[in-house]
């Protein structure tokens, strides 16, 4: 049973070598048993992909300042509430009578 361990040890690490290979072969490792992925190549639509990303992370947060500067402008307005001047026309009605 001895003599059987030691082909397949050493058949163990080219098996993991070759695995090892291919999963560095493409940029990536998923992590087993999750939903992780490791990635470490960028090709060249994803560099675009990413500065199209940081442009528009720029303008949402140029676009947050100014509407917190309009909600300050906002909270700091003071508005007069007038009431409206009652109907000309209308008159009190009295007791009526049955």
């Amino acid at each position: 049973m001895r003599f059987a361990v030691i082909p397949f040890g050493l058949l163990l690490v080219p098996t993991v070598g070759a695995s090892a290979w291919l999963a560095l072969q493409a940029c990536g490792l998923r992590v087993p048993f999750s939903t992780a992925v490791l990635e470490w190549c960028e090709a060249a639509p994803d560099r675009a992909v990413l500065g199209q990303l940081a442009r528009e992370e720029t303008q949402t947060q140029a676009l947050r300042a100014r509407i917190a500067a309009l909600e300050k402008a906002l909270a700091l307005t003071q508005c007069l509430a007038v009431a409206p001047e009652p109907p000309a026309h209308a008159q009190r009605a009295g007791p009526r009578s049955l």
